[in-house]
């Protein structure tokens, strides 16, 4: 989803979750359990689908969350016989927190839409080619080679949606996915992933 063709809601239902960072395009499964999050759920669904998801900080402070997070659309929704729900999420697109809304019998977050820079330089152009290059080469490293994610990678024309994709499919711990999120700026994105896939492939 793009952000900026859509009309999006200044506040959308919040889930904070301490395991989860999805980025833009991204496709999860998830099951609920907790009957917190099944209210919010059905908020949603209710309403125009759309979630926002924020991983909580590792602080000690109880709900805290990071400022950046992502907008998240429901595409399934099944009932188990075990009462749980499962899920089937898509990233939409990146948000910033503005506040936390503590209402009844769900929380809100207010907050703001950050379209995807669409920066094509020579520079970035050279950080893409980096970045699937490495990525190429944890793959080979790990036996799991999946050649028809590089050349989808390679041919996709937005920078910004490669480096999603990898640091989604990259084993990136959770706090090197926060920090890929929550950079907008797409150089210093690159440069983030880059020294991250680096370090992965020196551990290999």
């Amino acid at each position: 989803m793009d952000a900026k063709k859509l009309k999006i809601p200044n506040k959308l239902p919040l889930i904070r979750t301490n395991n989860i960072v999805l980025f833009p395009y991204l496709i999860i499964p998830l099951v609920v359990t907790d009957e917190y999050l099944k209210k919010v759920i059905d908020f949603a669904l209710e309403n125009d689908r759309l979630l926002a998801l924020f991983l909580l900080k590792d602080s000690g402070k109880k709900n805290e969350i990071h400022e950046y997070g992502i907008a998240v659309n429901i595409l399934q929704m099944r009932k188990n016989v075990d009462n749980s729900i499962s899920l089937l999420l898509q990233g939409a697109f990146r948000i910033k927190l503005i506040r936390v809304h503590e209402e009844k019998p769900i929380s809100f977050a207010e907050l703001e839409a950050i379209p995807e820079q669409l920066d094509d330089s020579p520079k970035i152009q050279a950080l893409k080619n980096i970045a699937i290059e490495l990525f190429g080469k944890i793959n080979e490293e790990s036996n799991n080679l999946n050649e028809g994610i590089i050349s989808t990678l390679k041919n996709i024309k937005q920078p910004g949606r490669v480096a999603d994709i990898i640091a989604g499919n990259a084993p990136l711990k959770l706090h090197e996915k926060q920090a890929v999120l929550e950079t907008i700026d797409l150089e210093k994105r690159f440069e983030i992933l880059n020294d991250i896939l680096a370090e992965i492939i020196k551990q290999l």
